[in-house]
């Protein structure tokens, strides 16, 4: 028999099977944001819960821009960033309260121009430009919990690179596409969370790519947009297993330098540098994770946004 949609059988409750939840820091259930260096460090925040414009609430301690987003569960986090030279400060946002805040502790070196990852305990920066290094191949650490503890440098990827982007699943960081000194690359990598272990080769974006973004449904890491012929296509990788990407959809007008972030059900793409406008685009588009599909626009940020940061709220 049947009780209130529960199952019985023999008289022993049999409750429909519940999907696990993702880890801290792997996807939002309430706000997407994004972070701008003009006007000065802009914090805005856009709902995963229904389609609307985003709204301005807060701001960081200084413009900048491509740094590292990242995310806890109370908490946003932009590491590095150009302001104007590549930045070795992490800054800090609460999500109960709308305003800005800095870290205490910092990066191992500046950073900018890279990709980030996040675990349920730490924010990743993913190679990019640093201090004395136009491309690294750095993976640097820094704890959500303890503010007073500096970022490490605890691995690398497998080379040099910047412009790459990253994506989280609950096991693993990825660092995908990008530029070394020599060309654009197709690369996808990915690296332990439970281990400071170098990163390891697992699969190819379907061509080489730089300055997209990325987000992450439960199952997929995705690549949006890109540099390459102002693409804007949206690629996809299973995290199961070691496998290419593959192109499962479109974005509308979010190109390259655009900003992604993840909800439980849908990936975000916001603003961008793409063609329409030529500069600073204030779109913010969606696509379903339960099908592959194209993007839709869903609203606008408070103005147009170009080399923004990312970040979720869990």
């Amino acid at each position: 028999m049947k009780i209130q949609g529960v199952n019985i059988t023999g008289g022993v409750r049999l409750d429909p099977p519940v999907a696990p939840k993702p880890a801290v820091g792997y996807q939002g259930e309430s706000f997407g944001y994004i972070t701008s260096d003009v006007p000065a460090g802009r914090i805005e925040k856009y709902s995963y819960t229904s389609d609307a414009n985003s709204s301005d609430v807060g701001t960081l301690s200084t413009k900048r821009k491509r740094g590292a987003g990242s995310a806890s569960s109370t908490a946003g986090f932009v590491a590095g960033g150009d302001s104007p030279t590549a930045s070795a400060s992490i800054d800090k946002f609460p999500f109960a309260s709308d305003t800005g805040s800095v870290r205490s502790a910092g990066l191992a070196v500046g950073h900018q121009f890279g990709g980030s990852a996040s675990s349920a305990e730490n924010g990743y920066v993913l190679g990019g430009e640093n201090i004395g290094m136009p491309y690294s191949n750095q993976i640097q650490k820094y704890s959500f919990s303890n503010d007073a503890t500096a970022a490490s440098d605890v691995a690398d990827l497998l080379s040099v690179i910047r412009y790459n982007s990253g994506t989280s699943s609950t096991e693993h960081g990825y660092s995908s596409g990008g530029r070394n000194p020599l060309s654009s690359m197709n690369i996808i990598n990915k690296f332990p969370f439970s281990s400071d272990t170098n990163a390891t080769d697992v699969g190819n974006l379907i061509q080489i790519q730089s300055k997209g973004c990325g987000s992450n449904s439960y199952t997929h890491g995705y690549y949006q947009g890109g540099d390459e012929g102002n693409s804007v296509t949206i690629q996809k990788f299973p995290f199961a297993s070691d496998a290419d990407a593959t192109d499962v959809g479109d974005l509308g007008g979010n190109q390259k330098d655009g900003t992604g972030s993840s909800s439980t059900s849908s990936g975000y793409a916001a603003g961008s540098n793409g063609t329409t406008p030529p500069f600073g685009n204030d779109t913010i588009e969606k696509y379903p994770y339960a099908s592959d599909s194209n993007s839709t626009d869903v609203g606008n940020l408070t103005q147009g946004i170009t080399f923004g940061v990312g970040s979720i709220q869990v």
